[in-house]
């Protein structure tokens, strides 16, 4: 996959649009789907106490398929701010239309453990960046987040704003002031090196029947 364009230039395509520029979108959505994997680290901070709580890895693999209009993530990350928060398999859908996406974590989106929508930024399927909103069930917590994300060359990174519910489990009523406050930064990896970090963790990635994919980082 290409390079981000930056900003700028994606400005300078919006308000100059090639002639040839529709021929480059029909070709993007023939693309087969294709998979990178990222590892990093990421860390969040109470808000209210001030408290930085500890670094924890995180590892996922991102399916992206412009024939389907989707993409689909499957992340390796501990769950809960505690240090002995166990690693859990997240998997994440994405279904595109246009720049917009709703956003769940089965397939067909019937599921309420989460539910979000956001806007992706950049040209369609070379995006590079997002602003996306979540609600999470779990058991009976109730959360929403803020995720802003962004990429750069093999990195990306994100901030995410946790807010909990001050309402009950059946009426949810988010606070108005986050409580917590996670940054995030994960560089591309290989297959190979991902599979390894996510087997140490405790994520089995092998029980799991994505899409078919085409991985530019396997080796």
């Amino acid at each position: 996959m290409k390079k981000f364009i930056t900003l700028l230039n994606i400005l300078i395509c919006y308000l100059s649009p090639s002639p040839a520029y529709p021929q480059i979108l029909a070709t993007w959505a023939n693309e087969k789907a294709k998979t990178t994997y990222y590892y990093g680290h990421n860390q969040t901070k109470n808000l209210s106490t001030g408290q930085l709580l500890p670094e924890r890895e995180i590892a996922f693999k991102k399916i992206v398929d412009p024939a389907q209009n989707q993409i689909v993530e499957f992340v390796c990350a501990a769950i809960g701010f505690e240090i002995n928060s166990p690693y859990m398999i997240l998997p994440l859908y994405m279904k595109i239309k246009g720049n917009n996406t709703t956003i769940g974590d089965k397939p067909d989106f019937t599921s309420k453990n989460i539910k979000g929508s956001g806007t992706l930024f950049g040209p369609s399927w070379r995006w590079e960046g997002s602003n996306i909103e979540l609600q999470t069930f779990y058991g009976e917590k109730v959360r929403w987040v803020k995720d802003f994300n962004f990429e750069s060359g093999d990195f990306l990174y994100s901030t995410k704003y946790i807010f909990s519910n001050e309402g009950t489990k059946e009426t949810p009523k988010r606070k108005s002031e986050a409580d917590f406050i996670m940054s995030l930064k994960v560089k591309k990896t290989t297959a190979k090196e991902f599979n390894a970090v996510v087997k140490r963790l405790g994520c089995d990635f092998t029980k799991i029947k994505s899409l078919s994919e085409t991985s530019n980082n396997s080796k």
